[in-house]
């Protein structure tokens, strides 16, 4: 996860500032950006409280956002391999509106993909059309099961890079 981390610099990606070993155990800790906004899963889950809807102001710069960012995970030959809304970060917090039941973030807030550990890189590199290296998956389905695309479920090796990359959208 660290390596995909320092290889993956863009706006929309969570930066990774450095690594340590925790003095207490032998865990290691990824150092990165401080994202005030927690996850959007959290966000609309505070949303969904009050029965708010995500502005579509809100909705569409987010969504660019994500895409973004997927899109440049892809130029640089990797798969994220576990997109979802917890693993989105958010640079700000959610505005509820209860009474008008509306939630929208302020227009300075960016949203970051995070989470890399089960990313992969693309056989081949950026660009190619050779298939995913069965090492890297094997025939196991990978992320998490509620957020899956069913052509995971037979098993990434096969499937080819572009068709990975639909996976993670």
């Amino acid at each position: 996860e660290v390596r995909r981390l320092r290889e993956l610099s863009f706006k929309h990606i969570v930066q990774c500032y450095g690594i340590s070993k925790s003095p207490m155990s032998s865990d290691v800790l990824i150092v990165t950006e401080c994202l005030e906004g927690g996850s959007l899963y959290q966000s609309l889950q505070q949303a969904r409280v009050v029965d708010a809807r995500l502005s579509d102001l809100s909705f569409l710069t987010i969504a660019s956002h994500i895409a973004k960012g997927l899109s440049y995970v892809h130029d640089s030959g990797f798969i994220h391999g576990d997109m979802k809304p917890h693993n989105v970060l958010l640079t700000g917090s959610i505005n509820i509106d209860a009474e008008a039941h509306i939630a929208d973030f302020p227009p300075y807030v960016d949203a970051k993909i995070a989470d890399f550990g089960m990313s992969k890189r693309l056989q081949g590199g950026p660009g190619s059309d050779l298939l995913i290296s069965a090492v890297e998956f094997g025939n196991q389905a990978f992320g998490t099961f509620a957020y899956m695309a069913p052509e995971i479920f037979s098993g990434a090796m096969h499937l080819d890079n572009e068709e990975l990359k639909r996976v993670d959208v």
